[in-house]
């Protein structure tokens, strides 16, 4: 259809295009590949057909999409790492009583392990005191794409 008045499937590609690589230009070319507009006639293209209100509340809609998708995975991915490291800290600091009837800890280096990892996970620095930062990276699949 025509650029300024685009269907809803051309809103729809242009704006999961948009939401992948973050290009106006790039998105407006995928979205419309039989243009031979000129590079910079595309470029101004794009940022006209980006303003639209449809293509502005659709991209919305993916990125609030995207976002509860991205946070649910990662707050679940987090949670089971902290029970498991929790449940290797708690066996690891058990005792035992070995063959000469000495009381001894499970396995203290793997509690160790698990309490550094911790401490790294959560961003925090035990010998220093010191909050680091840490860098987090989420990546994002579209769920209505097959």
């Amino acid at each position: 259809m025509s650029q300024k008045n685009p269907t809803d499937e051309e809103v729809d590609i242009y704006a999961k295009e948009y939401i992948r690589n973050g290009d106006q230009t790039k998105s407006f070319r995928v979205t419309f590949p039989n243009s031979k507009a000129a590079p910079e006639t595309t470029h101004a293209r794009a940022s006209e057909f980006n303003k639209l209100s449809k293509v502005k509340v659709r991209i919305e809609e993916l990125k609030e999409i995207s976002t509860k998708i991205a946070e649910e995975k990662f707050t679940i991915t987090v949670e089971q790492r902290l029970r498991w490291l929790k449940e290797i800290i708690t066996s690891g600091l058990g005792d035992y009583v070995d063959a000469q009837e000495n009381k001894r800890k499970e396995n203290l280096a793997a509690a160790k392990s698990a309490i550094d990892t911790l401490n790294n996970m959560l961003g925090t620095d035990e010998d220093s005191g010191k909050v680091k930062p840490v860098k987090v990276m989420i990546g994002v699949k579209d769920a209505s794409r097959p």
